[in-house]
């Protein structure tokens, strides 16, 4: 049964479901698919590990902030869309996983990864063509998610982030991927020419990590000569420009404090810059003013612009349901069985996709981090003793006839 339910949930929210959608044959989102897991718990039962335990204690908060401020049933358990979602991916990951299969999916999920470039580069390039064909308004900023589902290139990005930390920082258990350094560039390419500049800043710095961390010389020379032509690739598709657009918006919106755009995050539009300002300017908010104070999360409407979980969590469940969603993230990336040599930067990474997406709610980052923090389950690169060594590479003695 576990079988089934994980590779449908793959499947969905990995390949088909952006088409689906898109197209309007099934209309649904994420949250419907992670509830596909829910079943098995049935089946298997609960595991109160650390996770599970920090879910508890999440959720108990969540109850407590909406009693302390008032909030109605209907929103205390929209907000609970943080717990659903979240726990029944990583309970599906913990209970069909095994030391047994993660090869065969991992592989699956190599040549997953591989469709990607080809597909967001169909999506930059003839955005014009494709979106009368969809059901769905999507503004092309919107339209670099691959396979994915739509919307949602967090979701393709920590997908491939993970197979990236995979590549370049675990040589335990990445023996059986041929052409790693390949894979992993065409890989960080597919995130450079998606929409999601902290992604990119975030690619960045994984490259240069791995880089320097050994003093790689000739890789930095290679990479040195890879880079100038992908900036010279990128520059024609004119994924350069709107790096210079994005980061002198963001330059703008933290440094210049404007009226329009307070204003604008008042009345629930995007302007991170003032988010930022509404807040520090607030005294400190330990239990938040309450569960879906500011978002519905069926009409999808803002009451405050609090675009990104940061926000969202500060804003309704306080400074404290903030530090335990990331713990929540910590206490997954360190379970057992997780990738010892890059769980560290995959926390991190998932640390700051919560700047601009809830992605504590999406099922599709949360399956991918989950399924990609499972690395360690993977056998170690076999060693030959070095007794074997030797007598495979004895001379053998020739015996005259």
């Amino acid at each position: 049964m576990s079988r089934q339910v994980f590779y449908i949930t793959y499947v969905l929210l990995f390949l088909i479901g952006g088409t689906i959608a898109l197209l309007g044959i099934l209309p649904f989102r994420p949250f419907h698919v992670s509830a596909l897991a829910l079943p098995l718990i049935l089946l298997y039962g609960i595991r109160f590990d650390r996770v599970a335990r920090l879910f508890v204690l999440f959720t108990l908060l969540i109850i407590f902030s909406g009693i302390i401020n008032g909030s109605s049933l209907k929103q205390t358990l929209y907000f609970l869309r943080f717990v659903i979602v979240p726990y029944s991916m990583y309970y599906l990951v913990r209970i069909y996983i095994n030391p047994q299969n993660i090869r065969r999916i991992l592989n699956l999920s190599m040549m997953l990864a591989m469709l990607q470039l080809p597909v967001v580069l169909v999506q930059r390039l003839f955005y014009e063509q494709l979106i009368p064909l969809s059901v769905i308004s999507i503004e092309p900023n919107d339209f670099t998610t691959g396979t994915f589902y739509v919307k949602n290139d967090p979701a393709l990005n920590i997908f491939l982030f993970g197979l990236i930390l995979f590549l370049l920082f675990d040589p335990k258990h990445n023996y059986f991927v041929r052409n790693r350094m390949f894979k992993a560039a065409w890989f960080s390419l597919a995130i450079l020419l998606s929409h999601s500049l902290i992604s990119h800043l975030m690619l960045f710095g994984v490259w240069g990590y791995y880089l320097l961390r050994g003093k790689k010389i000739r890789a930095v020379f290679s990479v040195g000569l890879a880079s100038l032509a992908l900036v010279i690739t990128l520059a024609y598709l004119g994924a350069t420009q709107q790096w210079l657009w994005q980061l002198s918006h963001a330059a703008r919106q933290l440094s210049i404090r404007e009226v329009a755009d307070e204003e604008v995050f008042l009345m629930g539009g995007y302007s991170r810059g003032a988010a930022i300002l509404y807040y520090i300017s607030r005294p400190l908010s330990l239990f938040g003013d309450g569960p879906s104070k500011y978002y519905d999360p069926l009409t999808r409407t803002y009451l405050l612009g609090n675009t990104g979980q940061l926000f969202a969590f500060y804003g309704e469940v306080g400074l404290i349901g903030l530090l335990l969603g990331y713990a929540i993230f910590h206490a997954m990336a360190y379970r057992r069985g997780s990738s010892v040599s890059s769980r560290r930067l995959y926390f991190l990474i998932a640390v700051g996709l919560t700047i601009t997406s809830n992605v504590q709610a999406d099922a599709s980052v949360m399956l991918a981090y989950n399924l990609l923090l499972s690395t360690g389950l993977l056998p170690e690169r076999p060693h030959i003793s070095q007794n074997h060594a030797r007598i495979r590479t004895r001379p053998q003695l020739q015996v005259a006839g």
